[in-house]
């Protein structure tokens, strides 16, 4: 342990950091998967988030830098063997199968640091404020790209379907199976 020290500090020192991901727990029986720290800027100040992914949830912890290198150092030396360290310009792996004598391997780095913000700005298929033609037609978004507010979330899905269905069903010639009143119908994809 007291060689990952001074590595652990000057990674959370240097600032850096893109993302640490601990992984290859010591015990197969232990819960948590894995941890991942990754720097965050919350109120101005700089945090560590350490994410730990159980079996079906995730939870996350803000460290300060000191907290954060002996938080690495308890996840290395008691829960997990490998550490993949990516900085700027510079990637890592940390094997520690036995604490007292890890193997650190470096390479040149992969990765380019993203936005520290806490609340990231969310990636949408369909931008938020552009109007979208078919959104339009379906009556769910108005010119200017503001969607409108429906009073139930399932009747506006139901809305939006079925003007949906109105919209293709004019584009396909339905044949009925069995010619009687209330049957099924199959469509037969013929163009106009």
């Amino acid at each position: 342990m007291n060689k990952l020290s001074p590595v652990f500090e000057d990674i959370f020192s240097g600032g850096r950091l893109i993302k640490m991901i601990f992984s290859d727990r010591r015990k197969k029986s232990q819960e948590c998967q894995k941890a991942l720290i990754r720097p965050v800027t919350i109120g101005g100040q700089l945090l560590f988030q350490v994410e730990y992914t159980w079996e079906k949830k995730v939870t996350h912890e803000n460290l300060s830098a000191e907290e954060a290198v002996s938080r690495s150092l308890s996840l290395i030396g008691e829960q997990f063997k490998q550490v993949n360290v990516f900085l700027e310009g510079e990637d890592m792996q940390i094997l520690a199968s036995k604490p007292e004598t890890p193997r650190i391997s470096r390479k040149t780095g992969t990765k380019k640091q993203e936005s520290l913000a806490h609340n990231k700005k969310k990636n949408y298929i369909i931008p938020d404020g552009s109007p979208c033609d078919f959104l339009i037609r379906l009556g769910v978004m108005d010119r200017d790209g503001r969607v409108f507010k429906s009073i139930t979330a399932s009747s506006a899905r139901s809305t939006g379907t079925w003007r949906l269905w109105r919209m293709c069903s004019r584009r396909c010639l339905f044949i009925r199976t069995d010619g009687l009143c209330g049957s099924s119908i199959s469509a037969a994809a013929k163009p106009i």
